[in-house]
C-alpha cells in the first residue's frame, strides 16, 4: 500500500490523466492541493498558485495523504509537484524527505511543449504565463524528480502528457 506520484508543472495534464486513470482502473486519486486544503483552507492561494510556505503546505500534505491512504487497502495516485513557485518568484524543490514520508512507490513525471502548458493554463485559469518560465519550471521540476527517485530508490518515470495507454501502462 502506498502512493504513486505524478507530478508536473501546473497545467500539463495530471488530473486529467489521474482522473481517467481512476475511471478505467477504480485506483483512487487524490491532488496534493486538495489534500492540503482539506487539511487547512487558506494554505494556497487559488488566484496564482504561488506557495506562502512550501514547507508547511507539504506537512498538511504528509497528514492528509496518511489519511487518504487509512481510506483504501491498496495504492492512491497522487497528483502533485516536486517543485513550486513561491510568492518571491523563485521555484522552489519540495525536501526529499517530504516524498520519504509520503511512501512513495514510484514517480511519474508529465512533460508537454511550454506552448501547450501556457495555452491550457491561460483557458483555465485566465493567466498568462510566459513560455520561458514554464520552460524553466519543467527542467527543475525533471531533475529534482530524478534526485528524489535516486535517493527514494524508487522507479521514475517520463511520459509526454495526454498519452493515456501510456500512461495506464505505467501504473501496472
Amino acid at each position: 500500500m502506498g502512493v504513486i506520484f505524478v507530478a508536473g508543472v501546473f497545467a500539463v495534464g495530471k488530473t486529467t490523466l489521474c482522473k481517467q486513470a481512476e475511471q478505467a482502473l477504480g485506483l483512487p486519486h487524490y491532488s496534493a492541493s486538495g489534500l492540503i486544503k482539506a487539511e487547512k483552507a487558506s494554505a494556497i492561494s487559488s488566484q496564482d498558485k504561488a506557495v506562502h510556505n512550501v514547507a508547511d503546505n507539504q506537512q498538511l500534505l504528509i497528514r492528509g495523504a496518511e489519511k487518504a491512504l487509512a481510506r483504501h487497502e491498496g495504492n492512491i495516485l497522487l497528483d502533485g509537484h516536486f517543485s513550486l513557485p513561491t510568492t518571491d518568484g523563485r521555484i522552489e524543490p519540495v525536501a526529499i524527505e517530504v516524498f520519504h514520508a509520503l511512501g512513495l512507490l514510484r514517480a511519474i513525471v508529465l512533460s508537454d511543449e511550454p506552448e501547450a502548458i501556457a495555452s491550457r493554463w491561460q483557458g483555465r485559469d485566465g493567466q498568462t504565463n510566459k513560455v520561458e518560465s514554464i520552460h524553466a519550471h519543467q527542467e527543475i521540476e525533471l531533475r529534482h524528480a530524478r534526485d528524489v527517485a535516486q535517493a527514494l530508490a524508487i522507479p521514475l518515470i517520463q511520459i509526454q502528457a495526454f498519452y493515456l495507454t501510456t500512461f495506464l501502462d505505467s501504473l501496472a
